[in-house]
C-alpha cells in the first residue's frame, strides 16, 4: 500500500524515529536486523540509545521469518520429516510467519543489512512499509540496498545527527581501525560535512 523510507547517518535517532511510529500504528511487526544469531528467527528486543525498548522480530534475512524450516537450535526443520498433517515442527516458526503474513504494516530496522530487502518488500507489495537505515557507509558509500527502494517508495525523510561543532551531522564517520564495509562492533561519531 506504501513505502516510507528513513533514512540517516549513525545517531541520527532512526531507531527512536521508529518507536515512535509504532505508538501511531494499530497492528504491525517490527523486524530488526540481528548481528549475532546469523539464520535464525527469535523474538528480540529493539532499543534506542537512550534505552527505550519495543518488542521485535530479530532476523538477519527478511524472508527468514515465512521460511517454516530453517535451522533452529541444531536441528534442520525440513518437510521432507513432516509425514504427519497433525506434526508441527516447530509452533513458533509457523506463529511468527503468520504474524508477518497477517500484518498489514511492516517496520525494518536497519534495513540496510537485509540482503532480500528490495525483493521481500515487492514481494508484499500490499502491505505498508517503513523503513529504516543508513544511507551511507562511513566512507559515504552505498550501503546494503535501502537506495535501491528509493525509485519505489511514497516519502523519504534524511534525519540528522549533532556534529561535535554544533552543526547538523549528515555522515558517519569511523574513528577505530576497522577497514571493511560492515563492522558492527566499530566506532562511530556523526559528523558534518565539514569535520568530515
Amino acid at each position: 500500500m506504501a513505502l516510507h523510507i528513513t533514512l540517516g547517518c549513525m545517531y541520527a535517532s532512526k531507531t527512536t524515529s521508529l518507536i515512535e511510529k509504532t505508538k501511531k500504528l494499530e497492528s504491525f511487526i517490527v523486524l530488526d536486523y540481528d548481528t549475532e544469531r546469523n539464520g535464525l528467527v527469535y523474538d528480540g528486543i529493539l532499543t534506542n540509545h537512550e534505552g527505550v525498548s519495543i518488542p521485535c522480530i530479530k532476523c538477519s534475512s527478511l524472508y527468514d521469518v515465512l521460511d517454516i524450516y530453517k535451522i533452529k537450535n541444531n536441528f534442520q526443520y525440513s518437510h521432507e520429516f513432516d509425514f504427519r498433517d497433525d506434526y508441527i515442527a516447530s509452533p513458533e516458526m509457523y506463529e511468527t510467519r503468520n504474524k508477518v503474513l497477517k500484518a498489514p504494516v511492516l517496520l525494518i530496522n536497519e534495513a540496510q543489512f537485509y540482503p532480500d530487502l528490495v525483493e521481500f518488500v515487492k514481494e508484499f507489495h500490499t502491505k505498508t512499509f517503513y523503513v529504516y537505515g543508513l544511507d551511507g557507509d562511513f566512507k559515504q558509500e552505498k550501503i546494503g540496498h535501502i537506495l535501491d527502494l528509493i525509485p519505489l517508495c511514497d516519502s523519504v525523510t534524511k534525519l540528522t545527527a549533532r556534529c561535535s561543532c554544533s552543526k547538523p551531522a549528515i555522515f558517519s564517520k569511523r574513528v577505530s581501525d576497522e577497514t571493511d564495509q560492515y563492522q558492527p562492533n566499530a566506532t562511530y561519531i556523526p559528523v558534518c560535512r565539514i569535520c568530515l
